[in-house]
């Protein structure tokens, strides 16, 4: 599987979603897993994707995000987020094994955050372009997600191996509290729920 992503052509959303499931679950130590989740994403043709179209869906307003989930079973999850300018997350964590983002659109900064004495310390700052792929694990720290244009949008797409419905959630304080995920759209029907939260 991992040899055929190298010399595929660029994977649809369909594809991508089911290569990431079989192969996630396949992988047995957190380094394969990451390895492979990077190659999958890096095979995705993003650019010329219409069937992630549908999945696109915000309204226009500075300071938010729109969360979308797009696919999920008992091995991943997938949602794309779509940042409006002048917007960031808390810091926060993942309860799971790895996650997976890839900039379609804009840039972002990444901040990757510690614990010293019991506060959140920056460790890590990256600026993430079009096409970039960053990996998180709790293991590695904590972090925190920025759109700092205040005129252009910015989209991402995220992979969480395996799937959860809560996240940690750190305060400037440094405690840690679990907050649940709620989602603008599921399948592409708009939800009730807010759009913003954990991430």
């Amino acid at each position: 599987l991992k040899h055929a992503l190298e010399k595929a052509p660029k994977l649809k959303l369909h594809n991508l979603c089911l290569v990431l499931s079989e192969g996630l679950s396949k992988c047995e130590t957190d380094f394969e897993k990451r390895e492979f989740g990077m190659k999958a994403l890096k095979a995705y043709g993003y650019k010329d994707d219409p069937d992630m179209e549908k999945y696109l869906l915000c309204k226009s307003d500075v300071g938010k995000y729109y969360r979308n989930l797009i696919f999920r079973d008992n091995s991943i999850m997938l949602k794309n987020i779509i940042w409006n300018p002048l917007v960031s997350t808390p810091i926060h964590g993942h309860n799971s094994r790895g996650c997976w983002v890839i900039v379609t659109k804009g840039q972002l900064v990444e901040k990757v955050f510690t614990r010293e004495d019991g506060k959140p310390t920056v460790v890590e700052t990256r600026i993430l372009s079009e096409g970039e792929i960053t990996y998180n694990h709790n293991a590695i720290g904590f972090h925190s997600m920025n759109n700092d244009s205040k005129t252009t949008p910015a989209v991402t797409l995220h992979v969480y191996h395996p799937p959860y419905d809560t996240t940690a959630i750190m305060k400037e304080s440094g405690e840690i509290f679990q907050g649940a995920l709620s989602y603008y759209s599921k399948y592409t029907k708009l939800e009730e729920a807010s759009a913003t939260g954990g991430v």
